[in-house]
């Protein structure tokens, strides 16, 4: 007794190859996007980042925050690009530097950035300009530093905020410090004791910083 082997024709043939096709190129890309995170996420944690993930399951970089200094620089923001999930970006405390902000424009996700005074270096404005995607800009300047309302004046639909690195309390020690100069001048103009005062403000502005980047972040 024959065996009647099922046959199939060349266009069941064709559609069963591009279905196979499909699934392992998308299977190929998941795991290119999985193992570029996996190592953009051990980079970022040796640099000092702070990291959000996104709420689904594959717990994909939707957040990335330095609360201190840290040696990020323009090569690693290229890296940064490939993050299509990346919502949430800090630079402040990073060494980015404002004609690295060109890749900015090819963060497709990118809702939220804070920027401080290294970022408006060079083209630094230029390519803020250019980010109507944001919903939320933050920058941490001096007080005095007229770029960030240029910058924001072509972005007039999003949220913006302008903090001030020298106001409140250190400002308010600073000039009890000097005070405290004009009354006792003999002791105060000596280098030695100049940098005794310096060792005394730093401490002090660098907490005071510190507590309102975290109450920012919240």
């Amino acid at each position: 007794m024959k065996v009647k082997l099922p046959t199939f024709s060349l266009r069941s043939f064709i559609i069963s190859v591009f279905i196979a096709a499909v699934i392992m190129a998308w299977a190929s890309a998941y795991l290119r996007r999985a193992r570029t995170e996996q190592n953009l996420r051990a980079t970022l944690l040796e640099l000092g980042a702070t990291i959000s993930l996104t709420n689904e399951d594959r717990g994909l970089i939707s957040g990335i925050h330095f609360s201190n200094a840290t040696n990020l620089n323009d090569k690693h923001l290229q890296e940064l690009a490939k993050l299509k999930h990346l919502q949430v970006l800090w630079l402040t405390e990073s060494q980015v530097t404002g004609d690295g902000l060109r890749v900015l424009l090819q963060f497709p996700a990118l809702r939220e950035l804070h920027v401080g005074e290294n970022q408006l270096t060079g083209n630094g404005a230029l390519y803020l300009k250019q980010l109507d995607r944001l919903e939320k800009l933050t920058f941490w300047v001096p007080f005095d530093d007229p770029r960030p309302k240029d910058i924001l004046q072509a972005l007039p639909k999003v949220q913006n905020k302008i903090v001030s690195l020298n106001h409140g309390m250190p400002q308010l020690l600073l000039r009890v410090f000097r005070i405290f100069a004009v009354v006792f001048p003999v002791e105060s103009r000596t280098a030695k004791n100049a940098k005794g005062v310096n060792l005394v403000l730093r401490p002090l502005w660098l907490r005071w910083r510190r507590r309102l980047r975290t109450r920012q972040a919240r």
